[in-house]
């Protein structure tokens, strides 16, 4: 059985290479070995992610490369978020934001890079996805007692 630190490894290697599989099947790994799912995300994921926000400053990698990294990064904090619900835990979290690009427009990358940021950090994210009225927005965060409405344009 691999250790924690090969683990969280593999982890970090699945979002700096972009792979929605392989941080999904890292993530599955982290389950199967008892990890804990909030440490796993802070030492397997959270630091890949923040590294590479860090290299899109630098101007090292570009945001396409940051977009897939976010999508990977979604995919192995899903299994962990599945993981916890069936076991009758959840993921402790900071706050519960509210995401999605406003009505008329259709892009979502900046939304995209936004809500994983924000899912690293300990926050809840609900993404309503792109194309999203004003209405739905207030109530949503209403529904779910939310800190932060974040509307891209």
């Amino acid at each position: 059985m691999a250790t924690s630190d090969e683990i969280y490894a593999r982890m970090r290697s699945s979002i700096q290479e972009y792979d929605e599989a392989a941080a999904a099947a890292a993530a599955k790994e982290a389950v199967d070995a008892g990890l804990d799912p909030v440490e796993a995300v802070e030492k397997g994921f959270a630091g890949a992610i923040r590294e590479l926000g860090e290299a899109f400053d630098r101007m090292e990698i570009f945001l396409p490369q940051l977009v897939m990294a976010a999508d990977a990064m979604k995919a192995g904090v899903t299994v962990l978020e599945e993981a916890m619900e069936a076991s009758g835990g959840t993921l402790e979290r900071k706050g519960t934001v509210v995401l999605g690009t406003v009505e008329g427009d259709i892009h979502d990358i900046g939304k995209t890079v936004v809500g994983a940021m924000l899912q690293a950090n300990g926050y809840e994210v609900h993404d309503l996805g792109v194309d999203v009225p004003s209405t739905r927005f207030v109530q949503t965060a209403q529904d779910l007692d939310a800190n932060i409405i974040a509307m891209s344009a």
